[in-house]
C-alpha cells in the first residue's frame, strides 16, 4: 500500500490515478496489439488489470465456458502446457507468471495460449535486435497491453532498472525528474516493484532484510520523538512490518517447500521496500538535498505572499474573524513541497470532522434559543431583525456543517493520490490553499455571526426593556464591554 504520493510541479493538474493506470494497463485483442516497443515502470504492471479484459485477452474461453454438471469418478483441470523452458509461478497474491529460465525472461501474459507467446516471442526477437548489451545479471520483463509489446530490464547488481530505448519522463508518467538524484531514487524504488512482481525465480540483494529492518527500527524511534518525521510508516504498520520479517528469520521452509517458502518471503519483503523506497524518492535519501523534516522545502524557496493573498487575509480577519487562518497553516504543512503523507491528511481530516461535530451542535443550540426568543410577544423591529438574522446564520452553520461532514467521511480513508489530486486543484500560485481554507471554516464564521446577531437581538431586547432605567442603563453598557473586548482579543490575538 502506498501511503505516500509526490505531484511535480509540472504535472497535469487533476489527473486521476484511474487515468494513470488505464493507459498503461488496458487490454485488448492480441490482433489489435501494436508491435512497437513500449517502455514499462514495474509499478505499472498489467496485472492488476481489469478482470474482464484480461480473461478476454489471455483465456478466451474462460468467459464462455459453463459447467453445469460434475461427471463421476476422480476430475481433472490440469493447465494447457507451456513452451519448452518456461515454467509458471503463482504470484502469492494469485496471479501466475512465467519465467523462461534461459534467456532470464519474466512476464504475466499468459504463455499456454499460443496467440500470446506468440506476441511475446515476436516482441523478443525485436528486442534482441536491439543495440543493448545484457549480462547475466540482467533480466527482461515483456507485457502484452493495447500500447504495444511493453518491457523493462532489471539490473540485480545496481538494483535498477532500464529499456532498449532513451526514455522520456512523461512516457513513465512522470512530468520531470528534477535531478539525477531524484531519477536515481525513482529507478531504484521501481525495481522493488520488479521483485515484488516477480518473486519466486530472484533472489534478494546481500544484506537487504537487515537494512529494512533497521530502517523500520529507527523509523519507529523518529516518529516516537519527532511530530515532523519524514518516516512514511504508521506504527501498527511498522509492528505489521517487523513481525514478517522476524517470522521470515525464525522459522526455515519444510523440505520440499523451499521455492513456495522463497517466493512469498522475497515479495514481502520487496513490497514493504517499494513502499519505503517511495519515501526514499521523495525525500531524496542518501544525498546532500536529503529532506529529513516534514518541514523543510525541497528544492522550491519560500515565496512572498502575493498582494491578492494578502488583501483577501484581511478580508477575512475583518469579516470572517480570521477562522480560514488556522486551516490554511494547517493545509499548507500537510501539502508542503506538494508531497502528502496520509497519516497526517487523515489526522487532519479528523480534527476537521469534529470541529464541524461540534459547530453542528452549538449552532442548533443557537437555533433553538432564536426560536424561543421569537416567543416573546412584544419585540421591537430592532430585536426581532437582530434574531432572525442570528437564526439564519445558525441554520446556515448547520447545513454548511452537515454538508462538509458528509462529503469528507470518505476523505478520512483517501489514497495520498487522491489527495494529491484534491488539494493540486485548489491551489493556485496567488491564492495557495486559502479559498479551500475559507471553505473548511465556513460554518465556524458562520456560528460566529450568528452568536453576533444574537448578542445584538439580546441588547436590543434590553435596551427595549430597561433603558428607562438608571441602573438598567448602565448595566447594558457594562456588559456590553465586557462582552465585547474578550471577544476581540480571541479572535485577533496570535
Amino acid at each position: 500500500m502506498l501511503i505516500i504520493y509526490f505531484l511535480s510541479p509540472g504535472q497535469p493538474r487533476g489527473q486521476s490515478a484511474v487515468s494513470l493506470l488505464s493507459r498503461s494497463t488496458s487490454f485488448i485483442s492480441p490482433r489489435h496489439v501494436s508491435k512497437d516497443l513500449v517502455p514499462l515502470a514495474p509499478s505499472y504492471n498489467p496485472r492488476y488489470a481489469d478482470i474482464k479484459w484480461a480473461t478476454r485477452l489471455f483465456n478466451p474461453s474462460f468467459i464462455d465456458e459453463k459447467i453445469e454438471a460434475i461427471d463421476e469418478g476422480p476430475q481433472s483441470s490440469s493447465p494447457d502446457p507451456l513452451p519448452p523452458q518456461w515454467k509458471a509461478y503463482t504470484h502469492p497474491e494469485g496471479k501466475p507468471y512465467y519465467h523462461d529460465k534461459a534467456r532470464n525472461l519474466a512476464t504475466y501474459a499468459n504463455m499456454r495460449d499460443s496467440t500470446m507467446s506468440d506476441q511475446v516471442e515476436n516482441a523478443f526477437q525485436k528486442l534482441s535486435a536491439t543495440k543493448v548489451t545484457l549480462a547475466p545479471h540482467h533480466e527482461l520483463v515483456i507485457e502484452i497491453s493495447e500500447d504495444g509489446w511493453c518491457h523493462y530490464f532489471a539490473d540485480h547488481k545496481k538494483l535498477s532498472i532500464f529499456w532498449a530505448r532513451k526514455v522520456e519522463a512523461p512516457e513513465l508518467d512522470m512530468e520531470v525528474f528534477n535531478s539525477k538524484v531524484q531519477r536515481g531514487l525513482w529507478l531504484q524504488k521501481e525495481y522493488w516493484y520488479h521483485l515484488h512482481n516477480f518473486p519466486f525465480h530472484n533472489d534478494l540483494p546481500k544484506g537487504s532484510v537487515s537494512e529494512l529492518t533497521a530502517a523500520l527500527l529507527y523509523g519507529g524511534v523518529d516518529r516516537a520523538s519527532s511530530q515532523s518525521t519524514m518516516f512514511p510508516f504508521t506504527d501498527e504498520q511498522k509492528e505489521t512490518y517487523l513481525s514478517a520479517l522476524s517470522a521470515f528469520r525464525t522459522h526455515d521452509a519444510l523440505e520440499g517447500e523451499e521455492e513456495l517458502y522463497k517466493g512469498h518471503q522475497n515479495s514481502t519483503i520487496a513490497r514493504i521496500w517499494s513502499s519505503l523506497g517511495e519515501a526514499r524518492f521523495l525525500g531524496q535519501h542518501g544525498y546532500d538535498t536529503a529532506r529529513i523534516d516534514r518541514n523543510q522545502r525541497l528544492g522550491v524557496m519560500a515565496m512572498r505572499d502575493s498582494r491578492v493573498l494578502r488583501c483577501l487575509q484581511i478580508l477575512s480577519r475583518v469579516l470572517l474573524f480570521n477562522t480560514p487562518d488556522a486551516h490554511h497553516l494547517h493545509l499548507q504543512r500537510v501539502w508542503l513541497g506538494q508531497i502528502v503523507l496520509s497519516e497526517h491528511w487523515q489526522k487532519f481530516v479528523e480534527d476537521l470532522l469534529t470541529e464541524w461535530n461540534t459547530s453542528t451542535l452549538l449552532a442548533t443550540v443557537l437555533l433553538a434559543a432564536d426560536v424561543s426568543f421569537w416567543s416573546v410577544g412584544d419585540l421591537h423591529f430592532g430585536a426581532g431583525l437582530s434574531i432572525w438574522i442570528s437564526a439564519v446564520f445558525a441554520l446556515g452553520s448547520v447545513v454548511t456543517a452537515l454538508l462538509q461532514i458528509m462529503r469528507h467521511l470518505q476523505w478520512a480513508q483517501a489514497s495520498a493520490l487522491r489527495v494529491a489530486n484534491h488539494l493540486s486543484k485548489f491551489e493556485s500560485r496567488s491564492l495557495k490553499l486559502f479559498p479551500l481554507a475559507i471553505i473548511y471554516a465556513t460554518p465556524n464564521y458562520l456560528l460566529i455571526w450568528s452568536v453576533i446577531w444574537f448578542g445584538v437581538g439580546m441588547v436590543a431586547f434590553a435596551v427595549q426593556t430597561f433603558w428607562e432605567s438608571k441602573v438598567g442603563k448602565a448595566a447594558i453598557i457594562l456588559m456590553a464591554i465586557m462582552r465585547t473586548w474578550p471577544f476581540l482579543l480571541t479572535l485577533y490575538l496570535p
